[in-house]
C-alpha cells in the first residue's frame, strides 16, 4: 500500500489531501484518489473500517463502507 500513487492527485490539490489525511487518521493503511476522481478510498485492515466509517459519517455526506466478499466481489454495507 505504501507504493500507491495517482498522478491526478496533483490536480485536486489540498481538498483531496485533507480527505486522504482524514481516512489515514481513522486508521487507513493508505488512502488515494480513485481514477481521475472525484472518489477517494481508504484501505483498512479487516474489521477496522467500520469504526472509521462511523466516525467519518459525521463529517462527510457521501461515504460508503465496502467489504470484500469472496463469493460476490464487493458489497456495500450501510
Amino acid at each position: 500500500c505504501e507504493n500507491f500513487y495517482n498522478v491526478f492527485s496533483l490536480v485536486w490539490g489540498n481538498n483531496l489531501n485533507a480527505v486522504e489525511e482524514d481516512l489515514k487518521n481513522e486508521g487507513a493503511i493508505t488512502a488515494k484518489l480513485s481514477g481521475s476522481g472525484p472518489s477517494v478510498f481508504g484501505i483498512y485492515e479487516k474489521g477496522k473500517g467500520e469504526t472509521a466509517y462511523n466516525n467519518l459519517c459525521k463529517k462527510y455526506k457521501d461515504i460508503y463502507l465496502c467489504v470484500p466478499n469472496c463469493n460476490s466481489g464487493v458489497e456495500i454495507v450501510e
